[in-house]
């Protein structure tokens, strides 16, 4: 029998699953559950899982080459600046 994931919780057999909880269905059990997007096959969920996770990672760097980028143009500037002034006297 496959198992699934569920993404929304749901009532089966008379008790309720939360998100993550794993269900074993007959096709013909998870075809109406498949079609609302409350279940998800389990190798399909680990899937988007781990598609999130990399998402989350490449998002994470390039906040972190932002702000790195942004700290080296701060720099650049401040050291024209003071290499800009003239001295007066």
């Amino acid at each position: 029998m496959p198992k699934y994931t569920v993404l929304d919780p749901i009532k089966h057999g008379g008790k309720r699953l939360e998100i993550g909880a794993k269900l074993g269905l007959t096709a013909e059990q998870a075809k109406p559950l498949l079609d609302l997007g409350v279940i998800a096959p389990c190798d399909q969920q680990a899937a988007a899982d781990k598609a999130a996770a990399e998402q989350a990672a490449a998002d994470k760097a390039a906040v972190e080459q932002a702000a790195a980028d942004k700290a080296a143009a701060e720099q650049a500037a401040a050291a024209k600046g003071s290499t800009g002034k003239s001295k007066q006297g």
